[in-house]
């Protein structure tokens, strides 16, 4: 049916589907994750720590920092890692 190798029962939106469904919430939080991190950070530092240095108020955000990557790190590697054995299966 396609130039592509893969079973022929399958049909063409049923990937497609499966695949949008998984990364529409990952990237609506791709996007709110970071907006939030933004907002509190600039909370935190202008409300809450009063009594950090520079270099304190530095290792905040690089520690906060980390933590945003790794939070939408892992959900995008788990996408990642399902599209890639569905891929396998193919």
């Amino acid at each position: 049916m396609f130039d592509a190798e893969g079973p022929d029962d399958l049909t063409f939106c049923e990937p497609i589907h499966s695949t949008v469904k998984g990364a529409l919430w990952r990237v609506a939080l791709t996007v709110l994750i970071p907006a939030a991190w933004i907002s509190g950070t600039i909370l935190f530092l202008a409300f809450f720590a009063h009594g950090l240095s520079a270099f304190q108020d530095v290792a905040v955000l690089v520690a906060s920092g980390l933590l945003l990557f790794a939070t939408v790190a892992a959900m995008w590697v788990t996408f990642g890692m399902r599209m890639y054995h569905r891929w396998v299966e193919w």
